[in-house]
């Protein structure tokens, strides 16, 4: 009876030995699997495509980054353009693996642009207003839907003269307007544009 005991007790001690053995094994493998599942953060993507394309980040302009889905493949895609000239840009598309940072795809397109300055005069000779009666007249390169854009804003100044019958003196009320414009930087048409007059 004793000797029976024995063995029992071993080969309870075997099986407790063999479930230790696989229950480490899965142990492992949940480690693998979570290390096989990390990504790269959005931030190391913008810094992967910059250094592939010599590019400075105070140097890229209306960069966009968001993580999709192409091909069977989690990738950032990040886009940005850079001026190589006068009025001349660069387009830099790249697509980046989430998984390891790896360049799945890439491209670039090179654009000519209407200056500034230009772009404020579509935006003025639009709105009927003369350049000497805007004030505040800004104008900064973005993108909007893929393209390169003109956001084109002024104010324009506007004032009415009245006689009080009561103080028997003139008084000026200030009316400004203020102007916001989308401009297509390549082609100078007008995608966008709202003023305070309007009455929508």
């Amino acid at each position: 009876m004793k000797k029976l005991k024995i063995k029992l007790a071993a080969a309870m001690m075997a099986l407790a030995m063999v479930a230790g053995s696989f229950a480490g094994g899965a142990a492992t493998a949940n480690v693998k699997t979570v290390s096989a599942a990390s990504s790269i953060s959005a931030s190391k993507a913008k810094k992967i495509a910059l250094r592939k394309s010599s590019t400075a980040s105070s140097k890229a302009v209306a960069m966009d980054t968001y993580k999709t889905y192409k091909n069977g493949k989690n990738v950032y895609h990040v886009s940005f353009y850079k001026k190589i000239g006068s009025n001349k840009y660069r387009h830099y598309v790249y697509d980046i693996s989430s998984r390891n940072g790896s360049i799945v795809k890439q491209n670039s397109k090179d654009y000519s642009i209407i200056s500034a300055s230009r772009a404020k005069e579509i935006a003025l000779d639009d709105s009927d207003v003369d350049s000497s009666d805007a004030k505040d007249k800004e104008a900064d390169l973005d993108e909007e839907d893929g393209k390169l854009v003109w956001n084109v804003s002024f104010t324009k100044k506007s004032s009415t003269k009245y006689y009080d019958y009561w103080t028997g003196y003139y008084y000026t009320d200030s009316d400004d307007s203020d102007y916001e414009y989308t401009i297509n930087a390549v082609t100078g048409h007008i995608i966008d544009s709202d003023d305070d007059d309007d009455d929508d």
